[in-house]
């Protein structure tokens, strides 16, 4: 029989509004010397400061799990809530042409690059005081049951989940380096084979520094486990965002462009490249957390989410000047057309495959199960694109063998055709039409 109750109700209300700033004051000074008729040096040096973020009301508070405290904007901590700023961001730059050949040029480049990796879904300041949580038990609530008016979450008791930041929280950074080599080939066409490389380093990991130990052999043992159960024994998850991430880029990028000559526009390129970290893709969003927290940097450390193996892409426009000694009304009808095709081909980007239900057993929200063989299968489909039986569940409270993107999801082909005409109107205005088709 239905009693009009719900299973549990859960609210979490930013009680101020926040007007964040922040300031990213930058100096830069770069320089050109030609050595050489046939060889010139770029270079360049920047300094970069950016501040953390403040807000107009001192709004802000994050956990310090380092105190075990609450570090709250403008009540005995700064404005900034005790974070500070980072003055270590200089970013020399490098750069060389060298025309080996009449028709060969050699260019490399280095440079580090500065930005802050703060932002997004965990940025620290949704936090007691300025917060306010309704939690009651479960099955204690009804449709009738009004809900009472947000109050501020206490700071010495609270509840739920928590978030903070390292205090010492590092600018991010990346290696950027690069060496190619263009040749002119002849018919105005151009090839370039470069390598192109990145290494990330100070990069946003948001573990939760709450969890049980590993090892723990008894379902659900890890609740009286967790770090700061003595402490705040309603808490559950505080996931502190540090500067402590890893990641690298390597790529062979080749191109070959060809200028218009006889009404022929073509470029074309193919990158090869792979891409790893122990971080997860900016682009992914959300609080990706480790199961084994302390050791991030090997059990997380695999393909990036956004890493394409292999990609291809060309464009092509064709002037179509069979016409041009055509006048009067036959010029009007014949002249302007143009044939355009861009073509597009890469690999698929990797998942991670994970257990129905947490076997850890330290709280996390997600991990991966035991591989036992290499899951391809022959053919591919929808319903079976890897080898399911390949996984399974790991002992409770051990970390699977499974390493994090292992498995590549389906390549994406985009073909994209058009004919168009262009219509002159008046000296300065014209206008096309024509067909186009995309598969």
């Amino acid at each position: 029989m239905m009693e009009g109750n719900v299973f549990q109700v859960s609210r979490v209300v930013q009680l101020f509004p926040r007007y964040l700033r922040s300031f990213e004051p930058s100096f830069f000074m770069q320089d050109d010397w030609r050595a050489t008729p046939k060889l010139t040096f770029n270079l360049g040096l920047r300094y970069d400061i950016i501040t953390p973020d403040v807000d107009k009301g001192n709004h802000i508070s994050h956990f310090d799990p380092v105190s075990g405290t609450f570090r709250v904007a403008g009540q005995g901590a700064s404005n900034t809530a005790d974070i500070r700023t980072d003055y270590k961001s200089i970013a020399p730059r490098f750069g060389l042409a060298f025309n080996v050949l009449p028709k060969t040029v050699l260019r490399a480049g280095y440079g580090i690059v500065f930005f802050r990796d703060n932002t997004g879904p965990s940025v620290p300041f949704a936090d007691p005081p300025y917060v306010g949580t309704y939690s009651p038990n479960v099955n204690t609530t009804t449709f009738s049951t009004p809900i009472p008016l947000p109050t501020q979450a206490s700071t010495t008791n609270p509840s739920g989940a928590l978030r903070g930041m390292q205090l010492t929280y590092a600018n991010s950074y990346v290696h950027e380096f690069n060496a190619n080599v263009q040749q002119d080939i002849g018919f105005n066409t151009v090839l370039t084979v470069a390598y192109v490389g990145e290494l990330g380093h100070a990069l946003r990991t948001s573990p939760n520094v709450n969890l049980g130990p590993l090892g723990l052999s008894t379902a659900g043992a890890y609740t009286s486990r967790r770090p700061f159960l003595g402490k705040f024994p309603n808490v559950t998850d505080i996931f502190n965002i540090q500067s402590n991430g890893f990641s690298n880029y390597h790529s062979l990028q080749t191109s070959v462009v060809k200028q218009a000559g006889h009404g022929l526009t073509l470029q074309a390129n193919y990158t090869w490249s792979h891409a790893l970290g122990d971080v997860q893709g900016f682009s992914q969003g959300g609080l990706y957390t480790s199961a084994d927290p302390a050791n991030t940097g090997t059990v997380e450390y695999g393909n990036s989410e956004l890493d394409v193996r292999d990609r291809f892409a060309m464009m092509l426009n064709y002037r179509i000047g069979l016409a041009d000694a055509l006048n009067g009304w036959k010029a009007v009808l014949a002249k302007g057309w143009q044939a355009n095709a861009i073509d597009v081909w890469e690999t698929g980007q990797p998942f991670t495959v994970v257990n129905p239900s947490p076997r850890t057993n330290t709280g996390v929200g997600s991990d991966r199960p035991n591989q036992l063989r290499v899951p391809h299968v022959s053919t591919r489909t929808n319903a079976a694109w890897f080898d399911r039986v390949a996984f399974a569940p790991q002992p409770l409270g051990s970390l699977g063998t499974t390493a994090r993107n292992s498995i590549y999801g389906p390549s994406f082909r985009h073909f994209d055709a058009s004919l168009f005409k262009d219509f002159d109107l008046t000296e300065r205005l014209s206008c096309s039409f024509g067909p186009r088709r995309s598969m």
